[in-house]
């Protein structure tokens, strides 16, 4: 239990819908690498609601080599399935995966604006947290755009402030004197 030679197992789990959130549950902490190998198998031939869980627990192992499936299933016919791989795109966020949100950002039909926005943000804090403060604040600029939600905006502007050399000071002015109705009260509570 828990070595590799419990995968085909779990593997088999996937292969059941009745059974896919065990394999899932199971697979989403199995300390192998190749547990993302079997989650891909699976999730390549799958069909069904279990996809979500596979395309879910992918996201959750943060599993880069799975960035191109999760590409091609972000353009899905089932809506679910394209929720799942985006919001999964958002936790692997390597460079692939951040080109990938980069592409829905700027094609995303409305109905996707939700986890494209949640795919970014996960992108830029893990970036941030990572000590890569510029692309973080690359994608929080994007998130700026007066096309995105109130809250959207809010929430870029705070982080850009946590993200400035100055703690936001000089973004903070630029929005006082600027016309952001916006903006300006997240830089007066700032202040």
């Amino acid at each position: 239990i828990g070595t590799e030679a419990s995968l085909p197992a779990l593997g088999e789990l996937l292969r059941h819908e009745d059974t896919v959130a065990l394999g899932c549950q199971a697979l989403s902490t199995h300390a192998s690498p190749k547990a993302s190998d079997v989650l891909r198998q699976a999730l390549s031939v799958a069909r069904g609601a279990g996809r979500v869980q596979m395309i879910s627990t992918l996201g959750d192992r943060q599993d880069a080599a799975a960035v191109p499936l999760l590409t091609r299933l972000a353009e899905d016919a089932d809506l679910s399935v394209v929720r799942a791989a985006i919001v999964a795109l958002g936790k692997i966020a390597d460079e692939p995966a951040r080109a990938a949100i980069a592409a829905l950002r700027r094609s995303s039909r409305a109905e996707l604006a939700g986890p494209v926005v949640e795919a970014s943000m996960n992108a830029a804090e893990k970036l941030a947290a990572a000590g890569q403060d510029k692309a973080a604040a690359t994608i929080y600029e994007q998130l700026l755009d007066g096309s995105q939600a109130d809250n959207v905006r809010r929430g870029a502007f705070q982080a850009l402030m946590q993200l400035d050399e100055d703690l936001g000071e000089r973004r903070i002015l630029e929005t006082l004197r600027g016309s952001d109705t916006l903006l300006k009260p997240v830089a007066i509570a700032a202040v």
